[in-house]
């Protein structure tokens, strides 16, 4: 999702980066926005994270509003919400703990579906000039 997102990044060049910064005695944190777009790829960023022993501190966007986590319908948050849950069944405490507070953002946000639309209308604007799908990278959103 991070080469989705910021196009022309590579995951795999960021990750190399960041190791070898660590290795090196560099403390490196993960601040991580909570959006429309991540919540279902967050999961695997703070087990990532864990496995590499950094820290991970989430935020929620705000604006552009077509990006907040409401917009999602209910049945596709209810989808992230087991998707997080799946992963905390696995994961060590310290995980738990923050799969717990995301998924309490999650019900603190309340789906506002009017949005929906403005956002799959920037979806298919933003990919008119790339390469990468947001249905290929994650179908969820793509369900009725």
């Amino acid at each position: 999702m991070q080469d989705y997102i910021r196009r022309g990044s590579n995951w795999e060049s960021i990750e190399k980066n960041i190791i070898e910064a660590h290795d090196q005695g560099i403390k490196i944190s993960i601040n991580y926005t909570l959006q429309a777009l991540t919540i279902f790829t967050l999961p695997e960023l703070i087990i990532w994270a864990d496995t590499h022993n950094l820290p991970v501190a989430v935020g929620l966007l705000n604006k552009p509003d077509y990006l907040h986590v409401s917009v999602i319908p209910q049945h596709i948050q209810e989808l992230a919400f087991k998707k997080l849950s799946d992963h905390e069944l696995h994961a060590n405490e310290k995980v738990k703990n923050q799969i717990e507070n995301i998924k309490q953002l999650i019900i603190d946000c309340p789906p506002t579906s009017d949005l929906f639309q403005k956002f799959l209308n920037y979806i298919e604007w933003y990919e008119s000039k790339s390469s990468l799908k947001l249905k290929n990278l994650c179908p969820e959103y793509y369900i009725n």
